[in-house]
């Protein structure tokens, strides 16, 4: 039987459209890092773009960042080419 991950809730807000939406983010994987967390939302999780935020060990929101590229495997096999 699988046990259900405790998630807190964070509201984020999409550093490019400023859409706003809240998430559940599993506790053990933050309260286990060190001092920062890092974690990206993919494009169409909350809106059309892809960001990361950080998030401290009280599930604060520290901060955003654009991502200005993002690779999947169809492009970094022409990248290899």
């Amino acid at each position: 039987m699988m046990v259900p991950e405790v998630s807190k809730k964070i509201q984020l807000i999409c550093p490019i459209c400023k859409t706003r939406a809240v998430i559940g983010i599993p506790e053990s994987r933050v309260k286990n890092k060190s001092q920062l967390t890092t974690i990206s939302i993919h494009k169409g999780l909350i809106c059309p773009h892809h960001f990361q935020f950080f998030m401290d060990k009280q599930f604060q929101v520290r901060g955003y960042q654009k991502v200005d590229l993002e690779l999947n495997q169809q492009s970094s096999k022409k990248l290899r080419n």
